[in-house]
């Protein structure tokens, strides 16, 4: 769907790739007797942006109880939900969707005011995709390319290009598609009502957690195209937290090949993010070359979804996500160097041996163990990423994938 890859682009985690290759691959000079962390003056523009240190390779991730999987497994589902079900297939199946082109704001209310972001987007099929972020007067500030194995990223203003490159067997990988089924276990879905989006009409299906901490969805789906048309999720007390919605758009359009270039400048930095997808824990421990953390205790519903093994330069950095559906989690662990600038970005570890950010729905936790820095990313509460952080253990393995 063009909502999970506008939020993948958008997110937070995405960002900071761009901040940390930028950082290690194109070091700024340092003030003499200053560190990079001490000139980037973090007390005066603590922004989360730049903090949010890798929180999805994806974020955004979208993706039980026993006595819930037998409830709502397939074949046995409540009548009242059998048309939202449907429904839900038709958008998931991203294979079929049809080709569109349109213009999309996104709002997150989580800031002092609302930030308010602009996109257009050009879909042309599964994996060939081109978003535009632009200002509210029209000017395009970043490019973001899909194709196939391959994503681009142009941030003009900054002149830097990143590339991110899927390598090895899994190039089909792709932890963060939602996984119906686990969404049953963990949300009840309702179909709520008709409305419109523009010239479409849509129909309003509705997420309520089964478990406390978890933010409810709402998604408006296109019942003949089956696109996301908006969408809203909603924070504590039921306050509307992020809204993204189509202003326009256009089904079937023509659409050039041109559309999945970029015409770059003769003076453009940049720097290639390579994603290895990993089939177990065993297997990512031996590509990743330390020790490895797993956590014992996981807010209720969540499940291990994808292990990556990420390399920016001659850096490398583990990441698992987890997800209950529709809200995620991602555990990011990489070699601690103090005398590099963090991920986590604005305030030296060794320090304070720790960081923590909330904003709105996400938390970020940062800290040392050992010689890694770890960084706890997630939608969730501030004492269940506190109890992840307090549970992570070191992993050993038997049989190529479990922990003793």
């Amino acid at each position: 769907m063009a909502k999970s890859t506008l939020r993948l682009f958008r997110s937070k985690a995405w960002r900071l790739l761009r901040v940390d290759a930028e950082r290690r691959l194109f070091p700024r000079p340092q003030r003499q007797g200053l560190s990079a962390v001490e000139v980037s003056s973090p007390r005066r523009n603590p922004r989360l942006p730049l903090l949010i240190g890798l929180g999805g390779f994806v974020f955004w991730m979208f993706y039980g109880t026993p006595l819930v999987s037998r409830l709502f497994s397939p074949g046995v589902a409540r009548a009242e939900e059998k048309n939202s079900l449907d429904l839900l297939k038709k958008a998931e199946n991203y294979e079929n969707h049809p080709r569109f082109q349109g213009k999309k704001i996104s709002v997150d209310f989580s800031h002092s005011y609302p930030q308010v972001t602009y996109w257009k987007i050009t879909h042309l099929g599964l994996k060939q995709e081109r978003l535009e972020k632009v200002s509210p007067r029209g000017d395009q500030e970043e490019i973001l390319i899909t194709s196939g194995r391959e994503k681009l990223h142009y941030f003009i203003k900054q002149g830097v290009l990143i590339r991110e490159i899927i390598q090895g067997e899994q190039q089909n990988f792709d932890p963060l598609r939602k996984n119906l089924d686990l969404v049953r276990q963990n949300y009840s879905i309702e179909t709520i009502g008709e409305s419109q989006v523009g010239r479409h009409k849509v129909i309003r299906v509705q997420f309520n957690p089964r478990f406390s901490g978890r933010p409810q969805q709402e998604i408006w789906i296109d019942p003949e195209a089956g696109l996301s048309l908006r969408s809203e999720i909603y924070g504590e007390g039921g306050k509307l937290s992020t809204l993204e919605s189509f202003s326009e758009i256009e089904i079937n359009p023509s659409i050039p090949a041109a559309a999945l270039r970029i015409n770059l400048p003769e003076k453009v930095r940049k720097a290639d993010f390579i994603v290895y997808p990993q089939p177990d824990l065993a297997a990512a421990a031996r590509s990743f070359g330390e020790q490895i953390f797993l956590p014992d205790s996981l807010p209720a519903g969540f499940v291990l979804k994808g292990i990556v093994v990420n390399r920016i330069g001659s850096n490398s950095r583990l990441q698992l996500v987890y997800s209950d559906g529709l809200t995620g989690l991602s555990v990011f662990q990489e070699k601690y160097r103090p005398n590099v600038e963090t991920a986590v970005g604005l305030t030296p570890l060794k320090d304070s041996g720790f960081f923590a950010v909330s904003r709105g729905l996400t938390q970020l936790l940062a800290f040392l163990r050992g010689n890694l820095k770890i960084v706890l990313v997630g939608e969730i509460g501030k004492n269940e990423i506190n109890q992840i952080a307090e549970s992570l253990k070191p992993a050993t393995f038997e049989g190529g994938n479990t922990r003793d």
